[in-house]
């Protein structure tokens, strides 16, 4: 079943009806027309303190009808007559689809309606007090949030907290404890109502540090205004995103550099060498010395394998500290804040040239220490291998930084 129909479907057609925070709301039948009605509380019908604040909430509401008001008539029965539409309460429509949390863009929007809605109450001096999902109203084919009663005008009740019985935890402790609301107020109901979606489902990062903020006892501890979660919300989001840019630039970088060092063809210089004349020796062509003869004939130089072993490691070793330092500056230079900020194509680009770049190094320097090509490769993939690593660490502690500077 999905949103649509659940919104469509009609809920307790007569019998019981649907609970709601002052009373019971079910559907009747007034002048051969079916309308849905909420019959008040008798604590509260009965109280003449509330039937007054209630004709004032009544008389601003009519005043400034708007898509998230949902308009009605007071009856003489102890009832409000709601305008025609089919209509159920936030927590009716979890309650048989709690599954609902989950679907794409059901809670930002929900949420966003409603912090929209509260700042522009707060801007004409009105306070919502209580969203509960008790309080919440949703018309059949829309997934317009609406109220119908707003707790500031109530504040003057000897016992309000009888209005909000059975939904205290919506309600800021400062208000249930005789102070007037204010917009931190809202903002700490606003907090609860997300801990109770969550509450059906998993809740992200974002929403978490939003709520416990938002839901501090201490008023001075929670955002001062609607606005200002809002806005906290917004550069929290927008951080996400970053945080996922950067690590998806990263991972993209290191898989461009790992694919050209390991699966891209190694070039190979062809020397081709010319064969050399043959020269015909003549003794009698060279000058005679009878002291170096002696020498030479009298003691020849002798160079053992470890000589040689000794010599080709030392070649390996001058390879190496200056394929390390060169490989260090030019690998830095695709791990920077620029490149990672670049599309996928310029990344591949950057990388291309850093790989055309370290190859030509690693040649240069093979020829000059005169070792192999195939022993020259091996000491390079192991050097990049080395530094690719530990630029992977640094930006993951990078990206834990940002997470930890979002979190507080």
């Amino acid at each position: 079943m999905n949103y649509e129909e659940m919104l469509n479907a009609r809920e307790n057609s007569g019998g019981k009806g649907t609970d709601v925070l002052i009373g019971v709301m079910r559907q009747t039948q007034v002048e051969q027309k079916y309308r849905y009605v909420v019959t008040l509380k008798p604590m509260l019908a009965d109280n003449s303190a509330f039937r007054d604040a209630l004709e004032r909430d009544h008389s601003w509401s009519m005043k400034h009808a708007g898509q998230h008001q949902l308009q009605y008539e007071l009856g003489d029965d102890n009832t409000l007559l709601l305008e025609p539409g089919t209509y159920q309460t936030l927590d009716q429509l979890l309650d048989v689809n709690p599954a609902m949390v989950a679907t794409q863009g059901f809670v930002d929007e929900l949420l966003g309606q409603l912090m929209n809605y509260a700042a522009k109450l707060h801007g004409d001096g009105i306070y919502q007090v209580c969203f509960a999902p008790k309080n919440i109203f949703l018309r059949k084919g829309s997934s317009t949030p609406m109220v119908l009663t707003h707790g500031s005008f109530y504040t003057d009740m000897r016992d309000s907290k009888s209005l909000y019985d059975g939904c205290e935890q919506f309600v800021a402790p400062e208000v249930l404890a005789g102070e007037r609301p204010t917009e931190a107020s809202d903002v700490y109901s606003l907090g609860k109502l997300i801990e109770y979606l969550f509450d059906k489902g998993g809740m992200g990062l974002v929403y978490k540090m939003l709520m416990k903020k938002a839901t501090a006892e201490n008023p001075d501890a929670r955002f001062h205004t609607v606005e200002q979660m809002k806005s906290s919300l917004a550069d929290k989001r927008n951080m996400r995103r970053s945080v996922i840019g950067l690590v998806a630039a990263v991972v993209i970088a290191l898989l461009c550099v790992w694919i050209y060092m390991d699966w891209m063809p190694q070039r190979s210089d062809i020397e081709f060498l010319e064969q050399p004349k043959k020269q015909t020796y003549d003794p009698f062509d060279q000058p005679y010395d009878p002291e170096v003869q002696m020498v030479l004939d009298g003691d020849t130089i002798q160079i053992t394998d470890e000589d040689l072993e000794m010599y080709a490691q030392k070649a390996e070793d001058i390879f190496r500290k200056r394929f390390e330092e060169q490989a260090e500056e030019k690998l830095s230079g695709i791990f920077d804040k620029v490149h990672m900020g670049a599309n996928e194509k310029a990344i591949m680009a950057d990388s291309k040239q850093t790989h055309e770049a370290l190859e030509e190094l690693k040649n240069s320097l093979a020829e000059d220490m005169g070792i192999s090509s195939e022993r020259a490769e091996e000491i390079a993939k192991e050097i990049i291998n080395e530094k690719m690593a530990k630029k992977k660490k640094e930006l993951e502690k990078e990206r834990v930084d940002i997470q930890h500077e979002v979190t507080e």
